[in-house]
């Protein structure tokens, strides 16, 4: 019988390409728990991850571990397109965020060309009211976009892992533009573009549940009393809203510039170079940073006589300087 390396080349190719695109598939039965990095970095208490061993492994370390002339062409197959990660993170009843990564690149520069984080807003039975309206104001709020924030500085500062050590959390809580000095304590990266996306092409009527394989490990430990199935999706007007929402958001924060939540905006503009909210495949927005960084008129609440005026000078004057020499600039 023959084996794989007796198939032609672009077979081969063929099926490796196959394996590669295919997303990390969570067991059914999996659980999730609370990420314990909130004991230094209270934004993190509501996020939620799961527990199985696989789910932070590199969808191709498997082929490539097995042997060296497979090794050789995965790694061929790697490098022709550039690495993109994509994390699916679930909304639940506006207050919970639920983390599972798809794709994760064996290996990656520390300046990435993509990262895309499909928001998925659903709530359970019992709050079914949320399926026709997007508010703010229900639970969380800020809040709620604080702790997406942070989701997007942990994966920047450490990367797409599950736990961490103490040494790695207290280093979360420290102020982060050290990232950008001490490369040799973070692994620094960086990302060009930036992607908020929402599918609603399979919602269906709203009485349609979420299938497991969307939102799976739907139980927490800990809270086994916490009933989280089934899942419905909200209504493609509420998820639009909920689009709209986060983009009004991550523009106020960068307009902020040095005022609070200073460690937020210096995520925003040391690592980031776009971000695109897309609905359905349609581009509603793109933020290009560069234009905040660059900007020479002052944030809401900050008159040009104020005490803190040239601190904001000098602080959008070194990021300036900063995003250009990292490859984040528009024109790079």
């Amino acid at each position: 019988m023959p084996g794989f390396f007796d198939l032609p080349r672009e077979l081969r190719d063929q099926i490796l390409d196959l394996t590669l695109s295919s997303p990390i598939t969570i067991p059914l039965n999996s659980t999730r728990k609370v990420s314990n990095d909130h004991v230094y970095w209270h934004d993190l208490r509501r996020v939620f991850y799961p527990t199985w061993h696989a789910a932070h492994r590199p969808n191709a370390l498997g082929l490539l571990l097995s042997n060296r002339q497979l090794y050789a062409e995965t790694f061929h197959l790697l490098s022709k397109e550039p690495p993109i990660f994509v994390l699916d993170l679930a909304i639940v009843n506006e207050s919970w965020l639920w983390l599972t990564w798809r794709f994760i690149p064996p290996n990656s520069l520390p300046l990435l060309e993509k990262v895309q984080i499909n928001l998925i807003p659903c709530c359970t039975e019992e709050e079914r009211v949320l399926q026709v309206d997007w508010s703010d104001q229900y639970h969380l709020g800020q809040q709620l976009h604080n702790t997406i924030c942070s989701v997007l500085k942990r994966f920047l500062t450490v990367g797409a892992v599950g736990d961490l050590t103490d040494a790695e959390k207290r280093r979360l809580g420290r102020e982060y533009s050290s990232a950008a000095r001490e490369p040799q304590h973070f692994r620094n990266l960086r990302v060009k573009s930036l992607v908020f996306n929402i599918d609603t092409t399979n919602y269906g009527s709203g009485n349609d549940e979420l299938a497991f394989n969307d939102v799976p490990a739907r139980f927490i430990e800990g809270m086994a009393h916490l009933n989280n199935h089934p899942l419905y999706p909200v209504s493609p007007w509420a998820a639009a809203q909920c689009l709209t929402w986060l983009a009004s958001r991550m523009d106020d924060l960068l307009a902020k510039g040095p005022l609070k939540p200073f460690n937020l905006t210096k995520v925003l503009y040391e690592r980031v170079g776009t971000i695109t909210f897309t609905l359905d495949g349609k581009v509603e927005r793109v933020i290009d940073i560069t234009d905040y960084v660059c900007s020479t008129s002052l944030p809401v609440r900050q008159s040009a006589n104020h005490v803190r005026h040239p601190r904001f000078s000098a602080f959008r004057g070194e990021r300036r300087v900063m995003r250009s020499a990292l490859g984040l600039d528009s024109g790079t």
